[in-house]
């Protein structure tokens, strides 16, 4: 939309089928990571508008977290990024789109996340939680 005219200058069901947009990141390269319905991973390049990738998460990782403001997309201090699923913690490579399980969570992760001092933290029902992120890894330096 532009801001000064409020006219939409573009709209398309990207993803016909998806009911909801979970989440939505941008990173430092200019595209938009995302998640549709807790399950549909996607990268978009706006300036394209177009699919870069889409992968559906569920048989390897399950749903992502989703309560108000889930924050599924955590980034780090040096641009790793991470992802909250319900079943753990995840690390995305933004150039080659991969998700790696980085470890389970003992409590089904409801929402999140933030970083501070190499901790990811989240919630999972009234209790707040956070993961050492594993030494070597990016962003987990403690100033």
């Amino acid at each position: 939309m532009d801001l000064g005219t409020k006219q939409v200058e573009w709209h398309e069901a990207v993803f016909p089928g998806i009911r909801e947009y979970t989440d939505l990141h941008a990173t430092s390269n200019g595209l938009i990571f995302g998640i549709g319905d807790r399950r549909h991973f996607f990268v978009f390049d706006p300036i394209q508008r177009k699919v870069l990738h889409e992968e559906d998460t569920a048989a390897h990782l399950g749903p992502t977290c989703y309560q108000q403001g889930p924050r599924v997309f955590t980034q780090g201090p040096d641009g790793t990024l991470y992802m909250l699923f319900t079943k753990g913690v995840a690390k995305v490579d933004i150039e080659l789109h991969d998700i790696t399980l980085l470890a389970e969570s003992p409590v089904p992760i409801i929402c999140g996340g933030d970083i501070l001092d190499g901790r990811l933290y989240f919630g999972s029902g009234s209790h707040l939680y956070s993961y050492q992120l594993p030494a070597g890894l990016p962003g987990t330096q403690v100033p």
